[in-house]
């Protein structure tokens, strides 16, 4: 089994906690979303490039964080429930580790942290002002609340398999190679139906999200897809997650037989090497591609005056908008991120050389990202549009098709630089954050 350190997976993580922040960033730019801020650098609605780049993020960066999260926890419950840690007092060790590690911040984000992005965009900061808008944030608290969805989500799914692993007698939970096979190749249909489903009563455009977890009913069969694959690939050997058709991803090192290892070299040897995944480019193209088969009902009729209504049949419901939405968005999964957790892997496979950008702060800059973000992006509005007035050349029609790019760009830039800085000297200089991130 693979239990040393993964270095291309901590890179992974890096990737993807920017990532966060520049699809965060491009909400304010016109990619569409619920943010604190939005721009008046750039036209007001929706900016179709930013939403095709959000778009294709969402089918698979979140997805794989549960993958990698997965898989992290599985490593951590195999030395917690080692012989030397006992089974019983393993589970209990993990839990208490799981809680202090996603509970504590999760709270202490929620009440604290949260709120401070909304006192941010006050137009005046006077005690009765901010007092309000304190009362509001700490009145409309059911759960988690902005990005600790995602901690919230995740702890919730490392406590049932904790119960799954007590319920096995310190054993981690594991199916057979045929089964593992089968979920790999085919569960994301499963996946694409039950979410399907679930964007009848909860569309992704709703407000509504479900309680305590604060997490999109319509995503969340894709991320307990993606995280019970990374948690069973530890114990199958597998070296990162597969794509449908490939035949394998196991290593010498991973727990591959002599046998198997000998029949792969036979393979290669007669010109029939084991099929992999594909490379991250025509994974992108083939995702892309399908998004606009997807999309074509709206593409090929559009009318101004009715997208909104006609795009807003995708979030969810009994129609085929929403069916194709949900083939798209499952399907991408499957096929992007195999390929990019085998280019991290081909590529990225060692130690971090940058001080700030480093797995060790990539939760820290989640963490602070919003409010972070938020201030950031009040300068810039600050500087190029003093007292809300736009320059002449934001009105330009170059600007109006460039500006929302151009704009997410620079700003996610900065954002994400800042995210990690910030994490960074939290982690480092402050003891009592470093005890739980």
């Amino acid at each position: 089994m693979l239990t040393l350190r993964r270095h291309d997976l901590d890179n992974l993580r890096t990737y993807l906690a920017g990532l966060v922040i520049t699809g965060h960033t491009a909400i304010v730019y016109g990619s569409g979303g619920q943010w604190p801020i939005r721009s008046a650098t750039v036209p007001p609605g929706t900016s179709p490039p930013l939403v095709a780049f959000s778009g294709f993020n969402q089918t698979f960066f979140m997805a794989l964080f549960f993958w990698v999260s997965g898989r992290v926890s599985a490593q951590s419950m195999q030395r917690a429930v080692s012989p030397k840690g006992g089974n019983a007092s393993g589970v209990a060790a993990f839990m208490r580790a799981k809680l202090w590690r996603l509970g504590v911040p999760t709270a202490v984000y929620s009440i604290a942290v949260y709120p401070i992005a909304h006192i941010l965009v006050l137009p005046h900061w006077d005690i009765g002002t901010v007092t309000g808008c304190l009362r509001a944030q700490w009145g409309a608290l059911r759960g988690a609340r902005g990005p600790v969805w995602y901690s919230a989500t995740l702890l919730a799914f490392d406590i049932a398999a904790a119960g799954l692993t007590g319920s096995c007698g310190g054993a981690l939970p594991s199916v057979s190679d045929g089964a593992y096979d089968a979920m790999s190749r085919w569960g994301w249909l499963a996946v694409m139906g039950s979410s399907f489903v679930a964007r009848t009563r909860w569309p992704i455009d709703a407000p509504d999200r479900l309680p305590l977890l604060d997490v999109r009913a319509g995503y969340l069969s894709q991320y307990l897809y993606a995280y019970a694959l990374g948690w069973l690939s530890l114990g199958r050997g597998e070296a990162r997650m597969k794509s449908p058709w490939e035949e394998g991803s196991r290593s010498s090192e991973a727990g591959v037989s002599k046998e198997e290892a000998e029949k792969e070299k036979k393979k290669a040897a007669a010109g029939r090497p084991a099929r992999g995944p594909l490379s991250m480019s025509s994974a992108t193209a083939l995702s892309l591609g399908t998004m606009l088969l997807a999309f074509a009902p709206v593409l090929v009729r559009v009318r101004p005056e009715t997208l909104k209504k006609d795009l807003s049949q995708y979030m969810g419901g009994w129609n085929y908008q929403a069916l194709l939405y949900t083939l798209w968005n499952e399907f991408s999964l499957v096929i992007v991120g195999p390929a990019l957790i085998a280019l991290f892997q081909r590529r990225y496979s060692r130690p971090a050389t940058s001080r700030t950008f480093s797995a060790r702060y990539s939760y820290a800059a989640f963490l602070v990202h919003t409010p972070v973000n938020v201030a950031i992006e009040l300068l810039v509005e600050a500087v190029l549009c003093p007292g809300g007035e736009k320059a002449a050349w934001m009105s330009s029609a170059a600007w109006k098709a460039a500006g929302p790019v151009i704009m997410t760009v620079l700003v996610s830039a900065v954002n994400v630089v800042a995210s990690f800085t910030i994490g960074r000297w939290l982690v480092d200089y402050v003891p009592s954050v470093r005890s739980f991130i």
